[in-house]
């Protein structure tokens, strides 16, 4: 079985508002909706690559660790 295409990679971003100016001006992937959580947060915001095709940016989830650095990573495919 081969791999024809992925759905969506989701990353976790530190800087939401630089990582939308790279991926949306400079890679040319249009911002098509975002999700709050359940208390009404921004969570996560969805650009389109392609039909079907999606990059999620997630926004760094609760407090910094005790070193004061939130992480960022990729989270999934």
């Amino acid at each position: 079985m081969a791999i024809t295409s992925i759905g969506h990679i989701a990353l976790t971003v530190s800087d939401m508002n630089k990582s939308l100016d790279f991926y949306t001006r400079v890679m040319g992937f249009p911002k098509v909706f975002d999700i709050e959580d359940e208390k009404g947060n921004p969570w996560i915001v969805y650009l389109k690559v392609g039909n079907g095709q999606f990059v999620e940016l997630f926004y760094p989830a609760g407090e910094a660790p005790l070193d004061g650095v939130k992480r960022v990573s990729f989270s999934h495919l």
